[in-house]
């Protein structure tokens, strides 16, 4: 059996801001933190989180894609199928070979625009894996604390 490095872990090593933060958040709130040349967004539910990086020029990789990060709840494998939801409406994407879903493409950077905007306007986010592992996270805050235009790369 392949051993992973928990998604936690190697974002607390990464983006230390974002995982204090996360921690002392009020289930349901979202923040935004910096840290390292990357801005980072998220929340929480009782569960585990649901976190947005965005690499900035400043960053170790400044050229690396928006990246989604999915923490505590569920390991995704390699490109599993992970379903968005906002407020009912959804968006498909595939994890990588690390269980990280990247915008590395057009067409990914596309619907992560779109859920992006969603996210800033809609009431409840709902994400399930192929694996049946499912979590919902409330949006309270998310208008404030994500950017009115999404980060791109």
């Amino acid at each position: 059996m392949e051993k992973r490095t928990s998604p936690i872990l190697l974002l607390a090593c990464l983006f230390p801001p974002l995982a204090t933060a996360l921690g002392s958040v009020e289930h349901g709130d979202w923040v935004h933190t910096f840290g390292q040349g990357v801005d980072e967004y998220g929340t929480r539910s009782g569960d585990g989180g649901f976190v947005i990086a965005c690499s900035g020029p400043d960053a170790l990789a400044p050229d690396a894609p928006p990246s989604i990060y999915l923490l505590d709840w569920t390991q995704p494998t390699a490109e599993m199928p992970i379903t968005i939801q906002v407020d009912g409406v959804a968006w498909k994407f595939q994890s990588d070979a690390r269980g990280d879903i990247d915008m590395d493409s057009p067409a990914t950077r596309r619907q992560f625009g779109q859920l992006w905007q969603a996210l800033r306007a809609g009431n409840e986010l709902r994400v399930a894996t192929a694996d049946g592992a499912t979590n919902t996270f409330s949006l309270h805050g998310s208008a404030r604390a994500l950017p009115p235009e999404p980060c791109q790369q």
